[in-house]
């Protein structure tokens, strides 16, 4: 087909939008797109970083008490025979 892109078209249909672009309207979306890319990544700060940062803190903090709550639970404190009777219920 017509496809601009080449051989590299992966639409077998002649209407996708793919085969109505020029290589040069393929080439300035391209363009486009990594404009958008540079300037998102330019934004990105120190901000970012100490949100990321601050997720990241949270998320360990939730895990070190969901493990301290499963070791702290009954079921771990009682002597054996009474964890298994304790876990029956």
């Amino acid at each position: 087909g017509d496809c601009p892109l080449g051989q590299g078209c992966s639409s077998a249909d002649p209407n996708h939008p793919l085969h109505r672009l020029t290589p040069a309207q393929i080439d300035e979306i391209g363009k486009a797109f990594q404009a958008m890319h540079d300037e998102v990544k330019a934004d990105l700060g120190e901000r970012d970083a100490r949100y990321i940062r601050a997720l990241i803190k949270i998320q360990r903090s939730m895990a070190l008490g969901g493990r301290l709550v499963i070791f702290t639970s009954p079921a771990f404190c009682s002597p054996p025979g009474e964890a298994s009777t304790y876990m029956r219920r």
